[in-house]
């Protein structure tokens, strides 16, 4: 196994947590054998540098707690290589509501159709389902 690129990886990813897709892309830049590259791979497993698992909780519970939806999270994991079910992110309809107060505090006390358009685009923008912007719209406005 090359060192020197095993210590590039780990300080790759110590910066922030890696799926393995991103660091295949990261060692393809080495131009590493493929067994080179599982060789790494497997030792960063072995050691634990390599959760996926870790890395979607806390990717799911930093972006829920920032207020994107499902279909965002999904997306965004996605592109890192990580498979997600709907049924793994939770969606809390009062701490929406707390962020959308929050963000359009003056539009909600306005003009009530401009600020449910507005609620509605910035809410479908951050992946939320229909059904969900609706329970949320209308948590705001009963």
């Amino acid at each position: 196994m090359n060192e020197k690129v095993l210590l590039k990886v780990l300080k790759y990813i110590s910066i922030k947590p890696r799926t393995q897709k991103e660091i295949q892309n990261y060692l393809n830049r080495f131009e590493l054998s493929s067994k080179e590259i599982e060789e790494i791979i497997d030792y960063l497993k072995r050691n634990k540098y390599l959760d996926e698992s870790f890395l979607k909780e806390s990717y799911i519970r930093s972006k829920v707690s920032k207020g994107f939806g499902r279909k965002y999270i999904r997306f965004k994991l996605y592109l890192r290589g990580v498979e997600v079910e709907d049924n793994e992110i939770d969606f809390d309809p009062d701490k929406v509501v707390q962020i959308v107060k929050r963000k359009y505090s003056k539009d909600l006390e306005e003009d009530k159709h401009k600020a449910k358009r507005k609620i509605f685009n910035f809410l479908s923008y951050r992946g939320f389902s229909k059904k969900e912007i609706l329970e949320v719209i209308k948590k705001l406005f009963d």
